[in-house]
């Protein structure tokens, strides 16, 4: 080889290696030639000189041709760097700049040019072949030419590129070309969310910062924001952004209303001063978004506290130091330097004298609560805990998150100790009896006591103040120091209450405190004992004339017994009935009494009260009051007011002035009253003065109240005044929170109103509300239907002054007062033409009305469309407007032509039909009056006509507003609201905006600012028609019948091109035989196998299945029964394979079958088999009925099944199944439309035509039954569809001979003789096939096929049954017959119908339907099965496939050479020797079963586990309910009431003491009566108290002749001890020594629980007590009582709890009265009146409890014996059985709560015995008690896969010997010390005093809970018993029975690791599954091994140390000997 890389080679000769020449071969060759160099410059032959040397001596030279080549240029290498995989992608984003780099490698000796290129292409996918043509020209990326590409970021966009790498190499020689490819896939980067200041900042709290975000950015985008969306969150809790939902007091500012910032869209967010709260640390993320690219960045903002408050504290009344209980106490707290912009916090608490707080009812002793700035507390609030010093601590948190407190101190006087008062005698005659009133045992520190008696009356009381604690208003009869009253005359008494007078007597200290006592007597009236003409001049005497009374008591200024004797005289003339013999009428003796009242001066509160009651009284009688009284009347109430005025200046407590407010408000009501009496002719002028009175008292009482106080209602018997008092910021809020009021005042007051007003300014609030117009005499006085309101507001000012204020908004809702009238029913039914209830009235309108509103009234929740007509003509017109009216939405217009803007009610049900509306359907011809038509249409939910659920309201209403009472009423002003309704009218006024000068002026607190009054003028449009005769159709017509035939033949349409399809496929399909593939080509003997699968379900297989054939000659070769082309072995499924075999196997008398468990459902039931030999006709049947699985069975999947002899009867059960599964397949019309493959002639389309016409069938039958029933109309729509029900199972009954006549039809004829059958003819016995050798078994068959063709058609067998091969037209043409007379005749009956006829006889129909499809036909089936096992059963009654469907095989068509056939055959032989068609062997059938054990366990494991915590979630819900919450706080409510002074009674004369003071105090309640006092808990029935007592009986205490009887005691008398001795139950008459014979006081009957003695909490308390006292005054209770016990039931609507409270006081053998109060709440639940949610929980309860009783015995009766054995079992049945018997006692709750309900409705006065229901939920509380435990518990058996919840159960079961023994030594000693310490300190120690104090005492020093050690009786021994106590039980025994767990716990890690854990490894499974899963998702590679932590946590950690962690072991695994091998 020369240079230049040019090879060169001899020519002529074979070259060697290299450039040498070889010789010819020579002996004398001795040396190796020499090497020539030769210079080769281009290709081609050279010439060269060659020289050979032989020997040594001799050599030649000869010259030769040499060819030359020259080396070509080629590429060595070249590459793009990348991965080295098999599609490389190199992943970049968009933002990176990215490098390639190509290597280059050349070998070239004449290089000319080298040219690279780099080409960009952009693909889809990896396999996308790009456009070579089209390569892409970034116009980033240049220098495309070199080896390195630059790709510069932003250069390229998403996606995926193909880099192509070319070069070209230009040689002298040629062109060298090559390139290479890489994917570069341009990716999306993160985003970047970046909040500026780091993770954690601080601020100020009156900083000025900002959250910056805007460095926020997109890395693959130049302009970083462009397109990022942002978004501010914040919370307190960071936990809040795991779920992104804001949790309870979460929110960062009070704006907030979830996890998003006020602002929160702004890259940049600046945050005001004192926008978030001090002394807090806030956490907030800002979010940004692109596409769908997400990022998050998180910044802590910690904000410092502001500056601290500085409070004060300030009285406002009842200010002494010390505080007067019987008046309020009021307090003012204050932020002096806080901000108005942020809210402080205010917290009240009250301390005692040694300032530990006291608990204190806020919300009802107070009308401000604890968290306002201000503090009321009521009057007589301290009355039981007075003389004590107290102090109030009012504590301040701003907005900064600071804090301040102010301690105001304060002593509560005591009221005088409470005596004893009488009054002597307690019945008489007014001005006949003079009574006597005396009072002893009252005593105070603070002398001298003041006596008052006041006699007082319900008259005065009909007027109230609802803030006023007591009512005690009444004329003063007495008032001075003296504890008894001179003989003094009384008022009458109340005329309904047979003249019963009540008198308070208050008893004052000198610091004005008082205590009361209330007295009842009995004041008749003389005038019922003389003639009125008379009473009247007696007492005429009495008032007038120089020597009356009066004129004495005046003329001594003794003002006070004046009013006291007009007072009595009014009383009297009320009383008096008017006649016409009265000398000098009553109104004019009125007038004069009058007269005189306004004599009595008003300079005292005395003499202001006698004034208030003497006015009160004089004008009850309005009729009698003359407009001269009424004058004097109203003359004196406002002189009486405006003393009352000054008073309250001079610091009157507000509770004397709202007790003389009540009977001012009551003169003022009759007073005005009696001037609107006469409407023609009222006095304006008293109307006016009486409203000028009602200011001045409205101001008063406003007085007394402070801002965030609950409203003060001042009510009178038709008007009330609403008092509120607020601060300016606050008016707003706290008025619109108002909801459930009749009559409703939302103003709305901005801030910047007023401005002359602070912030805090207090704003006072009068709302007037007047039942009848006030102001008749003004215009609109028939109009004005609704209640007349009106409103006043005043501010004040810094300094004091008050200003008359008018709100910005002022909206106000008024009630209307003629609701009666207000609507009328309309009637409504069936519409005439469409499936909908219609109904329709028409009314009048002109040409001047206004909107008109039409609400709808309907309890029903349905939708309706409303028509508007113009005229009454309503069918052949289109409406002029729509509109569509819902129950929960304003209605909206539906057309163009109407228009809804114009009206301002917004309201669900409300159509407003405006102005324009109206004016626009005016006809042209001029009239004035037109009718306009309402069609209102629903869907279908009346039969009939009705009219009494929808009612129609028309109205017109306009706001009217009165500017004081001076002017006159105005419209315009106020506009109506969008609330306006039938019930209520909406007024919303607006002030017009005035200049800052006169928007709000200053008025002397002498002057008024004017009411603005509000009402409305409301009109009810006249005339309304209801059009029921025009639109209520009598004969309904609806198209449903149509349309349900139509339906039912598109159906049939699709369904029959389905079936032919599916026809066409059977004949393929049908009796296919399967020519295995395996089949050797020199077998001889064919064999056909059909097997059958079962119908079970999971019955079919997707697993290779093989069979052998045994016989009797030999066995067959295994074959796989499979085709590629055709599935096998489907569920219920018949497969038929050819099976060829070398020889004839003679009788096959077994079969060998298995498979390989292959596919996604392997397991197999294998029904039976058919086997027969082709040629000889022979066939055998095996019966297998046996499943080829795992899991089921005796869990094989090989099985041998031996041939079934034919007289071998059959098992009942199995032919039962095969031949129901047979049948439902081919006899069953329905299903077997619808089977894998239909047999028979009997095909798809004839199957399903036959169905068309018995559905035809039924539903003509079904509608002719309608159609005999139409008229008869059926009250209850359960009844009517349960009729429908009936009617379709009637008519599926019919249409059965109709089914069975078609069905035999078509499934008996015969086939249509085929006209080309005659003319077949036979093969020839010369045929090629029948001669020769037949060498195998394709021959053979094609032999027997043309052997068996030519037999058949000779001798063809006929059917047992046929028909004529034409009843199939007959068939057709039954079926087409029936199908249209059906459909024709339901037409034609259903246009007749209703609509809601219609759906009930589609309802039958549907019901006939399935009930035909899976009732009839299914029950038929099974009958007829079953009917057949009766008789013995043989494999020939099951029905099988016949050999004459086999007869045309399909081979293979392709034909064998002798060779093919070989190697075929030698295939099939190696095939046969693999693992393939080897069964499976144990080891893997082991792991299999292992595996499948471990599937099965997961199933049951999830089972169990799901339904245990779903049963759990179900069982807490219900026995954690906030009920027990309620209940708790019920009971303790009620336990504090019952139990006070109950510790005092200990003597039965006590007994009665707490009852007359505690028990009927609570009972009777004057202002509610059958309430308990202060609260709103109802007594059910009536109290009783019932005593259970010893029979009468003398009992010796010792044996007769004892020596304590003899010697000792000579009389011995013990008690009866119950239980022991005999009770009393005889009747007694009066006493308990008279025995009744006939006539028996209740008291003294036995009955049941006792002798029984009831309350009445519906009569007066005095009633009670006299009662009680005569039954004291009988010694009902004696020495020979055992109990007394009370009990009654009270009811809490508020919470739904029934609570049964039982007081018993049990004697005890030492005399003493031993009490004890059972308290228990509890609800009441009828399971009618259940929600649906509560009795869905109630059958999901039921459903569980069936399946667990049915789970539980399937348990019992696997298992049997072993069941006890197991502790998880014991639990399983405890658990069980509790709730058996909880469900059981739950049930008996409804039945008792409905019974004891019902006896309760019929018995209210009688005792209701709800304790029983008491007892009964007492136990169901226990009884759910234990069930919550059993099943909490069961959950530890779901955590057994934890390695250490396994060592804590074996550590606890090796270790329970030890604890047993243990736990017997620490019992003795337990017993030992309890018996000693009740033996030694029992006398005189309370924890030793019995043997069940001891044991607990003892116990509770085993806990260490060592209490009452004082052991004061012997302190020595007690010191010795307690050490040796604490020495033995506690330092050695506890810590014995420690030691003994702990070692049996150390022991026990290393057994309980190696032992096998069936919970791990289903626990493990599953996380595999779920790691599979997610890493599927993920497409992530799953990696091969656990994590250590995880199956140290399932299986814990072997102890490698241990002498036993490795070795040969032996031990008992789950009842058997185990040796294994720990490696």
């Amino acid at each position: 080889e020369g240079g230049r890389g040019i090879r060169a080679g001899a020519g002529g000769w074979g070259m060697g290696r290299g450039s040498g020449v070889q010789a010819p071969s020579s002996a004398y060759l001795k040396r190796p030639p020499e090497a020539a160099a030769l210079n080769c410059t281009r290709s081609g032959l050279t010439p060269a000189v060659l020289k050979v040397t032989v020997n040594t001596y001799a050599s030649k030279v000869m010259e030769s041709l040499v060819s030359c080549q020259k080396k070509p240029c080629f590429i060595e290498r070249l590459r793009i760097q990348k991965p080295d995989l098999v599609y490389p992608i190199i992943r970049t984003k968009k933002g990176l700049q990215l490098i390639l780099y190509a290597k280059l490698q050349v070998n070239c000796t004449d290089l000319v040019r080298t040219e690279t290129i780099w080409k960009i292409y952009g693909v889809q996918n990896v396999t996308t072949i790009p456009d070579w043509t089209k390569p892409l020209n970034p116009p980033l990326i240049w220098r495309r030419h070199m080896l390195i590409l630059q790709i510069p970021s932003f250069s390229l966009d998403y996606g995926l590129y193909l880099f192509n790498f070319s070069v070209k190499i230009t040689a002298s020689e040629g062109v060298v070309e090559g390139s290479d490819t890489v994917f570069v896939q341009i990716e999306k980067s993160d985003l970047v969310a970046v909040i500026a200041g780091g993770t954690f900042r601080t601020v100020g709290f009156s900083d000025n910062w900002t959250l910056d975000g805007s460095t926020s950015s997109d890395p693959d985008s130049l302009d970083r924001l462009e397109g990022l969306t942002f978004m501010w969150y914040c919370t307190k809790r960071v936990s809040d952004y795991v779920n992104m939902t804001v949790s309870t007091n979460g929110t960062c500012h009070p704006s907030q209303v979830d996890l998003k910032w006020i602002k929160f869209s702004a890259p940049t967010q600046t945050v005001l001063p004192e926008t978030l709260q001090g002394n807090t640390v806030y956490y907030f993320r800002l979010v940004i978004q692109k596409d769908n690219r997400k990022s998050y960045a998180d910044q802590t903002i910690s904000v410092r506290p502001g500056s601290p408050p500085v409070l004060n504290v300030t009285c406002i009344e009842n200010c002494g130091k010390i505080v007067i209980p019987t008046d309020r106490f009021t307090l003012s707290g204050k932020c002096l330097n806080c901000r108005m912009t942020s809210r402080p916090v205010y917290h009240w608490s009250l301390f005692s004298g040694s300032f530990t707080e006291v608990k204190f009812d806020w919300a009802s002793k107070t009308s401000t609560g604890k968290s306002s700035a201000y503090l009321s507390i009521h009057a007589l609030t301290f009355m039981n805990i007075a003389d004590q010093s107290y102090t109030l601590l009012l504590k301040i948190t701003t907005w900064g998150g600071r804090s301040s407190t102010y301690r105001y101190s304060f002593y509560v006087n005591s009221p005088p100790r409470i005596g004893k008062c009488t009054v002597n005698p307690t019945t008489g005659v007014a001005f006949l009896t003079k009574f006597i009133v005396q009072c002893s045992g009252f005593s105070d520190k603070n002398l001298p006591l003041t006596y008052k008696v006041i006699a007082a009356s319900d008259l005065l009381k009909s007027s109230r103040i609802t803030s006023l604690e007591e009512n005690t208003l009444g004329t003063i009869v007495y008032f001075g120091y003296q504890p008894k009253t001179p003989p003094s005359f009384l008022p009458i008494g109340l005329p309904y209450k047979k003249y019963t007078l009540t008198i308070y007597v208050q008893v004052y200290d000198s610091l004005g405190a008082f205590s009361q006592v209330a007295l009842h007597t009995t004041v008749q009236d003389p005038a019922k004992s003389r003639p009125p003409d008379i009473m009247l001049n007696e007492l005429l005497a009495l008032t007038s004339g120089s020597n009356a009374p009066m004129t004495s008591l005046l003329q001594i200024g003794d003002y006070l017994n004046v009013g006291y004797l007009v007072y009595m005289v009014a009383s009297i003339l009320n009383d008096i009935k008017t006649a016409p013999t009265i000398q000098v009428s009553k109104a004019e003796f009125r007038e004069s009494l009058l007269n005189q009242s306004l004599i009595i001066p008003t300079t005292n509160v005395m003499e202001v009260n006698q004034v208030v009651a003497c006015i009160s009284e004089l004008t009850q009688e309005v009729t009698e009051v003359s407009r001269a009284s009424q004058q004097l009347a109203i003359q004196k109430l406002k002189e009486v007011s405006e003393a009352l005025k000054r008073f309250r200046d001079k610091s009157l407590g507000s509770e004397q002035i709202e007790l003389l407010s009540t009977g001012i408000l009551t003169g003022l009501s009759n007073v005005l009253k009696a001037s609107l009496l006469d409407l023609s002719n009222v006095n304006v002028h008293a109307v006016k003065q009486t409203f000028s009175v009602m200011e001045t008292l409205a101001e008063i009482v406003l007085q007394g109240k402070v801002p965030g106080e609950n409203e003060t209602v001042m009510e009178a018997k038709s008007w009330n005044i609403n008092l509120q008092k607020d601060e300016k910021w606050d008016v707003t809020n706290t008025f619109s929170a108002k909801k459930d009021c009749k009559n409703c005042f939302y103003p709305t007051l901005k801030q910047e109103d007023h401005s002359e007003l602070p912030v805090d300014a207090v704003i006072a609030t009068v709302f007037y509300e007047f039942e009848e117009n006030p102001f008749p005499w003004l215009a609109y006085r028939s109009d004005i239907v609704t209640t007349v309101t009106g409103f006043k507001m005043t501010g004040t000012k810094v300094n004091g002054d008050i200003i008359g204020i008018m709100p910005a908004v002022a909206e106000v809702i008024i009630a209307r007062r003629d609701k009666k009238s207000a609507a009328f029913k309309l009637t409504i039914g069936p519409d005439k033409t469409l499936p909908k209830t219609t109904g329709g009235f028409s009314f009048e309108v002109d040409r001047n009305s206004k909107d008109i509103f039409i609400q709808i009234l309907t309890k029903l929740k349905v939708s309706f469309r409303l028509f508007i007509y113009l005229g009454v003509n309503v069918t052949h017109t289109s409406p002029i407007a729509s509109f569509f009216a819902s129950h929960n939405e304003p209605a909206v217009a539906s057309g163009n032509k109407s228009n809804n803007i114009d009206c301002a009610i917004k309201a669900p049900y409300v159509i407003c039909l405006p102005q324009s509306l109206l004016r626009a359907t005016a006809p042209g011809s001029g009239t004035d009056k037109w009718n306009i038509s309402i069609i209102l249409q629903s869907q279908s939910i009346v039969r009939s006509e009705n009219n009494r659920l929808v009612s129609i309201s028309l109205f017109n209403a306009v706001c009217l507003d009165l500017d004081g009472v001076q002017s006159q009423w105005k419209e315009g002003t106020c506009v109506l609201g969008p609330l306006t309704s039938w019930q209520r009218v909406h007024c919303i006024c607006k002030v017009k905006q005035r200049t800052k000068g006169t928007a709000s002026r200053t008025i002397p607190s002498s002057s008024k600012f004017d009411i603005k009054f509000l009402a409305s003028k409301v009109f009810v449009v006249p005339n309304a028609v209801d059009l029921k005769k025009s639109l209520l159709a009598k004969i309904h017509k609806n198209m449903v019948t149509l349309l349900t035939v139509l339906f039912i033949f598109l159906v049939y349409f699709l369904l029959a091109l389905w079936a032919l399809r599916k026809d066409r496929t059977d004949k393929v399909s049908r009796d296919k035989v399967i020519v295995l593939q395996d089949n050797d080509p020199f077998d001889k003997v064919c064999y056909l196998v059909t097997l059958y699968t079962g119908s079970r379900l999971g019955a079919g297989t997707t697993a290779d299945v093989f069979l052998q054939l045994i016989g009797q000659n030999g066995t067959s070769n295994v074959h796989h029964l499979r085709h590629l082309n055709y599935p096998s072995f489907i569920r219920g499924g018949i497969n038929t394979f050819l099976l060829t075999t070398k020889n004839d196997l003679g009788d096959i008398y077994s079969l060998r079958v298995w498979h390989n468990k292959g596919g996604s459902s392997p397991d197999w039931f294998l029904s039976r088999v058919k086997v027969e030999n082709m040629y000889t006709k022979e066939f055998w049947l095996f019966i297998c009925r046996k499943w080829l699985a795992l899991d089921k069975d005796d869990h094989l999947l090989e099985r041998t099944f031996v041939v079934t002899h034919p007289r071998v009867p059959l098992a009942k059960m199995d032919y039962f199944l095969i031949n129901i599964a047979n049948d439902l397949v081919d006899s069953h019309i329905w299903l077997s439309v619808f089977a894998q493959v239909v047999t028979g002639s009997f095909n798809r389309l004839q199957r399903l035509s036959c169905c068309l016409a018995v559905l035809l069938c039924t539903l003509l039958i079904n509608i002719m039954f309608f159609n005999a029933d139409k008229n008869k109309e059926v009250v209850s729509i359960h009844l009517r569809y349960l009729i429908s029900i009936i009617i379709g199972i009637e008519s599926a009954l019919v249409t059965i001979p109709v089914q069975m006549i078609i069905t035999a039809l078509f499934k008996y004829s015969q086939k249509e003789p085929s006209p080309h059958g005659a003319a077949q003819n036979h093969p020839k016995e010369s045929s090629p096939f029948m001669s020769g050798n037949l060498r195998n078994w394709r021959e053979r068959l094609q032999k027997w096929y043309l052997t068996e063709a030519s037999t058949q058609s000779v001798t063809e067998e006929e059917n047992a049954i046929t028909f004529c091969w034409w009843c199939v037209y007959v068939s057709w043409t039954l079926v087409i017959a029936v199908a249209g007379v059906s459909s024709f005749f339901i037409v034609l009956y259903g246009l007749s119908y209703g609509y809601k006829t219609s759906l009930e006889w589609l309802l039958a129909s549907t019901t006939s339907f399935f009930e035909s499809v899976l009732l009839l036909q299914t029950l038929k089936i099974i009958l007829f099965s079953a009917l057949g096992t009766v008789y013995p059963k043989y494999c020939e009654n099951i029905p099988w496939s016949t050999r004459d469907n086999f007869l045309e095989i399909r081979l293979d068509e392709i034909t064998m050479d002798a060779d093919e056939m070989r190697e075929m055959h030698y295939e099939i032989i190696r095939l046969r020797g693999t693992k393939q068609y080897q069964p499976l062997e144990e080891d893997e059938i082991t792991i299999m079963r292992k595996r499948e054990k471990i599937k099965s366990k997961v199933f049951i494991f999830l089972k169990d586990i799901v339904s245990h915590f779903v049963f759990l979630t179900l069982v807490l819900n219900i026995a954690y309910s906030t009920e027990n919450t309620n209940s708790f706080y019920y009971n303790q409510f009620i336990h504090k009431r019952f139990s006070l002074k109950l510790s005092n009674v200990d003597k039965l004369e006590h007994i009665y003491l707490w009852v007359n003071n505690v028990f009927l105090p609570l009972i009777h309640n004057n202002h509610q009566p059958t309430f308990l006092s202060d609260s709103w808990s109802k007594i059910l029935g009536l109290p009783r108290m019932r005593q259970v007592r010893a029979k009468s009986t003398e009992k010796k205490c010792f044996h007769p002749h004892s020596f304590v009887n003899k010697f000792v005691i000579s009389k011995s008398h013990c008690l009866h001890k119950y239980g022991s001795d005999p009770e009393e139950r005889g009747h007694y008459a009066g006493s308990w020594t008279k025995v009744a014979n006939r006539s028996v006081t209740k008291l003294y009957t036995y009955g049941p629980g006792g002798y029984t003695f009831y309350f009445f909490p519906a009569e007066q308390w005095p009633n009670s007590t006299k009662r009680l006292n005569v039954l004291q005054n009988s010694n009902w209770l004696d020495e020979e009582t055992w109990a007394v016990i009370i009990e009654l039931t009270t009811f809490n609507p508020d919470v739904h709890l029934f609570c049964s409270i039982s007081v018993i006081f049990e004697v005890s053998h030492l005399g003493l009265i031993n009490t004890s109060l059972s308290v228990h709440s509890f609800t009441l639940p009828i399971f009618q009146q259940q929600s649906r949610t509560q009795i869905f929980v109630f059958i999901i309860v039921l459903a569980f409890l069936l399946i667990y009783i049915v789970d539980e015995i399937h348990i019992i009766r696997q298992e049997r014996t072993k069941y006890i054995k197991n502790v998880s079992n014991l639990i399983n049945f405890g658990l069980k059985s509790v709730f058996v018997f909880f469900v059981f006692l739950q049930v008996i709750k409804f039945k008792m709560g409905a019974d004891i309900v019902k006896f309760y409705l019929l018995n209210p006065n009688d005792f209701i015995p709800f304790h029983t229901v008491s007892h009964v939920d007492q136990t169901l509380r226990i009884i759910m008690g234990f069930l919550a435990f059993l099943i909490v518990l069961k959950t530890l058996r779901y955590s057994r896969f934890f390695y250490d919840v396994r060592l804590a159960q074996r550590s606890i079961l090796a270790a329970l010997p030890g604890i047993c023994s243990m736990a017997l030594v620490v019992a003795v000693y337990f017993f030992v010390y309890m018996a000693f310490g009740y033996l030694v300190f029992g006398q005189h120690e309370w924890n030793y005093n019995n043997m069940i104090h001891s044991a607990q005492t003892v116990f509770s020093y085993c806990v260490s809970a060592f209490k009452d050690t004082a052991f004061t009786s012997n302190r020595l021994l007690g010191g010795l018993f307690l050490a040796s106590f604490m020495l033995v039980m506690i330092c050695v025994l506890i810590n014995l029975f420690q030691a003994v767990i702990m070692s049996a716990y150390e022991d026990m890690k290393q057994p309980v690791y190696e032992e096998p854990s069936d919970e791990a490894e289903v626990i493990t499974f599953l996380v595999h599954k779920i790691r599979r899963i997610w890493y599927f998702i993920t497409c992530r590679t799953p990696s091969a091994s656990d994590p250590d932590l995880f199956n140290s946590i399932l299986y814990g950690q072997a102890q490698r140390y241990s002498h036993r962690h490795l070795g040969l072991k032996t031990k008992k695994i789950n009842g058997k000997k185990m040796v294994y091998l720990v490696i």
